[in-house]
């Protein structure tokens, strides 16, 4: 596709390029096809998009996103346990980073293989390598294998949250999504310079025109999610005021101003995205009233509000992480205790599922570690796996 229009970072043509409007590494999809070139595109997007991610990868790997390609939250490798072992966190379980494999001949030359795993899944996967290692070389004809679970002491991240790449980013993401809002021209005839080039090239304005903000009241938007992303665009020509609203993960908030000479319509929109689902929409918004050219001047960072709000937001995700793991011992406890399908369950069976539950529920109330022998028999390849 091309265009007379040029791109809002250098003068080359529009040429097609999507950009999204929230970063699709935070679960973000909704994109604009106005604002920059290809080339364009991918610097920023290697130059300030992927640090803001990266530094915001804790918040995606707990919440458990989904990204706007469909991709899982990434999964947080190598963090050191305080136990003399490295573990990758994906989600909220902490795995050990490797799992072990130990191969011992047995006097009657057969070969002996012992796999500890994190789980069922990852030990099929690693029989399978070592059925293929010892083709032709010797027969397996014994295997052990055990899921072990390991609880780790409270571990500890620090948090540096994009620094001045971050606000570079927030900056674009409130620009892309003005760039949905009204036509390209306008958008290139109203946004002011200093912004552009902030993004651009980081030369940043005398007065800080996108921030923090624990300040501001933002608006209420329908059908409110714990861990939601929200971006609002206000503009203006009364005021000349074109502004912009972020908010990630329902925790992170900033503010920004985009253009103070501005005649195009007026705008008061919010874009809404819950970042696990992928559920989004638009819609009208009241604008905060408080919010003025003098605004932007005044506002600062509040480490103290901050705080709170990351307390809340993990206090929140705490509760929802105890949930959820509750409801997957009572199904794990469940299909590994009941009968199958057609059969009767007796008073037997639920004896079992109580016993089992509560020992399940004791080690993860306690933290203990545990051992949990598998089954041989359903790590094997099947005959039609065999043959492929």
């Amino acid at each position: 596709m091309t265009t007379h229009l040029k791109c809002l970072y250098c003068e080359n043509p529009l040429d097609g390029s999507g950009e999204h409007v929230i970063l699709s590494a935070l679960g973000g999809k909704k994109q604009t096809h106005n604002a920059c070139c290809n080339p364009c595109n991918n610097r920023l997007g290697t130059e300030i998009d992927k640090p803001f991610a990266d530094s915001l990868q804790v918040f995606s790997n707990q919440v458990g996103i989904t990204t706007g390609r469909g991709k899982p939250a990434p999964t947080l490798r190598k963090l050191d346990s305080g136990l003399g072992y490295e573990v990758n966190l994906r989600g909220q379980k902490p795995e050990v980073a490797k799992a072990s494999v130990k191969t011992e001949t047995l006097p009657n030359g057969q070969i002996r293989v012992n796999i500890q795993a994190r789980n069922e899944e990852e030990a099929r996967r690693l029989l399978a390598a070592q059925l293929e290692r010892f083709k032709g070389k010797g027969e397996i004809g014994a295997v052990t294998a055990e899921s072990v679970s390991q609880y780790l002491p409270q571990m500890r991240f620090s948090l540096k949250l994009g620094g001045s790449l971050g606000l570079r980013s927030v900056a674009k993401m409130m620009l892309n999504y003005l760039c949905i809002n009204v036509r390209p021209d306008q958008v290139r005839l109203g946004v002011s310079a200093e912004i552009i080039k902030f993004i651009s090239a980081g030369e940043r304005p005398p007065e800080p025109w996108v921030d923090f903000d624990h300040r501001c009241v933002f608006p209420a938007t329908p059908n409110p999610q714990p861990f939601q992303h929200r971006l609002f665009v206000f503009a203006s020509p009364n005021r000349g005021l074109v502004f912009g609203l972020l908010e990630l993960f329902g925790a992170l908030r900033f503010s920004g101003l985009l253009a103070e000479t501005w005649s195009g319509p007026e705008i008061n929109r919010a874009y809404v995205i819950d970042p696990i689902t992928n559920e989004a929409f638009d819609a009208t918004v009241v604008p905060p009233a408080e919010i003025g050219r003098e605004y932007f001047a005044t506002r600062r960072f509040d480490l103290g509000v901050a705080s709170k709000q990351l307390q809340a937001f993990f206090s929140t995700l705490g509760d929802l992480q105890r949930r959820q793991n509750l409801n997957e011992m009572i199904e794990s406890s469940y299909h590994s205790q009941m009968p199958g399908e057609g059969e009767v369950i007796t008073n037997d069976h639920i004896q079992k599922l109580a016993r089992d539950l509560a020992g399940r529920f004791v080690v993860s109330l306690y933290r203990i570690d545990s051992r949990e022998p598998l089954d041989p028999t359903t790590l094997m390849p099947s005959p039609e796996e065999d043959k492929k």
